[in-house]
């Protein structure tokens, strides 16, 4: 009997130790979701947006701490890109409307897709905007360091 207590005893310890593990790794990962919540380098809003409106390879190559300045100037423009955003929304509406309507219009089509196309032109040039104004406050330095994490992700892309 004295052999089969000390087995007893290790299962006991193993699934106590296993449970014991499971059970931080579960008050870890709560504690860092409420920790970490509402930090603004931690997939901010307006982050896959932003990734369209510069382009990806352009906003992956920044630093963190400048990824999270483009993201703040873009937050500071939030109301601008709204209204471009119903507006071209509206057009994309007026768009189906016609191509829907029994007297179909080339030229109201044509209107509606060229005004379309000067609206996300519009957007692009405020996220433009944007962008150039974050580079322009990085040093030489840090300026020579974004073009040459660019150059080695656009030279990713370009053999895949």
């Amino acid at each position: 009997m004295t052999e089969t207590e000390p087995k007893k005893r290790r299962w006991t310890t193993v699934l106590l130790m296993i449970s014991l593990a499971a059970n931080l790794a579960i008050v870890g990962f709560v504690v860092g979701q409420v920790a970490f919540r509402d930090k603004p380098d931690r997939n901010p809003r307006g982050e896959r947006e932003v990734r369209a409106l510069i382009g990806p390879q352009f906003f992956q190559a920044l630093e963190p701490k400048d990824r999270i300045a483009v993201l703040q100037a873009f937050a500071c423009d939030r109301d601008r890109f709204r209204q471009n955003r119903k507006v071209i929304r509206e057009r994309i509406e007026a768009f189906l409307s016609e191509l829907r309507s029994d007297e179909f219009s080339t030229e109201a089509v044509g209107a509606l897709w060229a005004a379309q196309r000067a609206d996300i032109a519009t957007r692009q040039a405020l996220g433009t905007e944007r962008f150039i104004q974050q580079l322009a406050e990085m040093s030489p330095d840090e300026r020579a360091a974004y073009a040459d994490r660019l150059e080695k992700i656009l030279n990713r892309v370009r053999r895949d």
